[in-house]
């Protein structure tokens, strides 16, 4: 019979006929009961019975009461397989995204430690990656945690509520982005994607060292009616906002005529292939030789592609901690000649 890698080989072929035999050899293994990390990562992937939901349930509470080094073989897997939506949309509905859900932070559990696969480090890293995904509740001034845990649960702050849903940062997520700035303490910080200003709370509670925050979004009016204002406002925070209601194509090369430069960069917008990578070039215009720059939503594909572009020819590299990939430059490893070098579109392809 063959093993859970082989049919990962198999899946990740790309041929129609090997898919069918992986997916009559996976039908084995699940029958005979294997736990095997890469089987169960197989089985979330191709199949969406509620039978491998439960499995991967209670295969991750299992993770953490006891060995949390088995999630490695598992997250490799679903890495390789581009499944980590899935397994987000699960422990989504699990609550994971709300504080103190049933499964909270077992997915930080993993990525907190690791380096994304085939990327290294050169430079002294700044942060302790340990911590990333340590709690932030009693960090928070009272009022923004309220405020924050309101719009987690709502989908509401202080404004009129707007038509449109969506703009929550997760709990996990946020906590990564505070845990960031509480290590890194920024004086300046650019954010692309503002929404209703959960991920700006996080940030801007998190260090008294914040001088400006400047946030690009075009739609904070005419989506948002101005909510994450009224929230940063709310919050105490409101003098250091800066709000550009721009496209970030327009807006990032203006920050960078008028000289600008920031110590830390988050990326949260549009996440289009065409977008993230044109925010990424001009983060690396508008970076210090020490900058950080965040971008959520590493799951998503055009973001992952977009990364893998920055890391083969641009010398950034970094972790993953959530779903947030934290990056820094290196100019020595970046291809700064005419020469192209093919990077990753998919995982698993280049």
């Amino acid at each position: 019979m063959p093993t859970a890698s082989d049919i990962l080989d198999l899946i990740l072929s790309g041929n129609a006929e090997k898919m069918a035999d992986a997916k009559l050899a996976l039908a084995a293994l699940e029958a005979a009961g294997s736990d095997d990390p890469v089987a169960i990562a197989l089985s979330c992937h191709v199949s969406a019975s509620e039978q491998r939901f439960d499995d991967l349930r209670g295969f991750l509470r299992k993770i953490a009461e006891g060995d949390p080094s088995l999630l490695g073989p598992f997250f490799d897997a679903l890495l390789k397989l581009g499944g980590m939506r899935r397994i987000a949309g699960i422990l989504h509905r699990d609550g994971v995204h709300r504080t103190g859900g049933p499964l909270s932070g077992l997915l930080g559990l993993f990525h907190q430690t690791i380096y994304i696969r085939g990327w290294t480090v050169t430079k002294p890293w700044p942060l302790d990656n340990s911590r990333m995904l340590e709690p932030v509740q009693d960090r928070m001034p009272q009022a923004c945690r309220d405020l924050v845990r309101r719009i987690n649960e709502t989908g509401q702050g202080m404004g009129e509520p707007t038509p449109r849903v969506g703009g929550e940062v997760p709990w996990d997520d946020g906590t990564v982005l505070f845990n960031l700035v509480a290590q890194t303490r920024p004086r300046r910080i650019l954010e692309i994607g503002f929404a209703k200003g959960m991920s700006t709370l996080f940030m801007l509670s998190a260090s008294d060292s914040i001088e400006s925050h400047t946030v690009i979004d075009p739609l904070q009016g005419s989506a948002y009616r101005h909510n994450g204002v009224k929230n940063v406002t709310q919050a105490g925070y409101g003098d250091k906002l800066r709000l550009i209601e721009m496209p970030s194509s327009l807006a990032m090369p203006m920050l960078l005529a008028d000289g600008e430069t920031f110590d830390l960069i988050f990326i949260d917008g549009s996440h289009c292939f065409e977008h993230t990578i044109m925010e990424a070039l001009f983060a690396d215009l508008l970076a210090e030789p020490d900058t950080l720059v965040a971008y959520h939503d590493y799951h998503m594909q055009p973001v992952y592609a977009a990364l893998e572009f920055m890391r083969s020819n641009r010398g950034w590299s970094g972790v993953l901690a959530s779903d947030v990939v934290i990056m820094r430059r290196d100019r020595a490893q970046a291809n700064m000649q005419d020469n192209y070098t093919p990077f990753a579109t998919a995982r698993g392809k280049s």
